[in-house]
Order: C-alpha cells, then structure tokens, then sequence
C-alpha cells in the first residue's frame, strides 16, 4: 500500500474499535500493537485510526502487513488506507 492514514467505517457509538498492525510473520509491530492502539467510540465512515506513538502508518507504507480488527459492541462495515 501506499497511503498512510487508516481510515475505519463502523458502527461503534456504544463500543469501541481498535487496529492491530502485524507484519509477514502475524506478530505485532513495534508501536502498532493491540495496546498501542487509541481505541475509538464512533459511529460514521471514514473515521482516522491511530496508535500512541505513531499518528499513521508512514513506517510500514510499502511493506507487506496484515490489520487485526478488534470490535467492542460494533460492526465493521470496511476501511481503507490513503
């Protein structure tokens, strides 16, 4: 991928969302883990993920990765990375 910014449509306005990055091998990047994550209470489309130390992922733009979805009473509808 080329973007940067993970941007998440989910119905989550009484729970919660978070994204895990993980890199080739499915283990947690540094800085993109489950914990890392800024867990977000939404309802809406296009709604920007973010981890503790790392606004967007510029670090791993280019690099092969997989995302790990983490849904707290929500409902994923799609995402994108621009």
């Amino acid at each position: 991928f080329q973007g940067t910014r993970l941007t998440v449509n989910a119905a989550a306005g009484k729970g919660r969302v978070a994204v895990e990055v993980l890199n080739e091998a499915g283990l947690p990047v540094p800085g993109y883990g489950r914990n890392d994550c800024l867990l977000q209470t939404f309802d809406g489309t296009q709604q920007k993920m973010s981890w503790k130390r790392r606004p967007d992922l510029a670090p791993v733009r280019g690099k092969p990765v997989r995302l790990r979805f983490y849904l707290q009473q929500a409902d994923l509808y799609g995402f994108q990375i621009r």
